[in-house]
């Protein structure tokens, strides 16, 4: 008969709301239930799919908002990235109401 029960030991441990690992882990094994959110660091390109998600558009209307000049598209090696930067700057000027949006279809 094969002994289930250390299996559920690592389950019943948690995380409390700040975040930090709970004294029963205090001997130095990291807590798997800690978020990856904190400890990541900010995204300066984003990859065009996240891109195209972020903005709530198509590839193919990513690439034409390139080609006017609305978000800025740079090669990283053979990847294409969208600054993260270029993107707050669109949507501002989309707030602002200068035009410079997607036309309709």
């Amino acid at each position: 008969m094969i002994r289930i029960d250390f299996l559920f030991v690592n389950i019943r441990r948690t995380v409390d709301t700040s975040g930090s690992i709970p004294s029963d882990a205090a001997d130095g094994r990291r807590n798997r239930m800690s978020t990856v959110e904190e400890s990541a660091p900010p995204r300066w390109l984003l990859p065009i799919p996240q891109a195209c998600s972020s903005l709530g558009v198509g590839r193919s209307t990513l690439y034409e908002m390139a080609a006017r000049g609305d978000v800025q598209i740079v090669r990283v090696g053979r990847r294409a990235l969208v600054p993260v930067a270029s993107i707050e700057a669109f949507v501002e000027r989309l707030r602002a109401g200068d035009g410079g949006g997607v036309p309709a279809a």
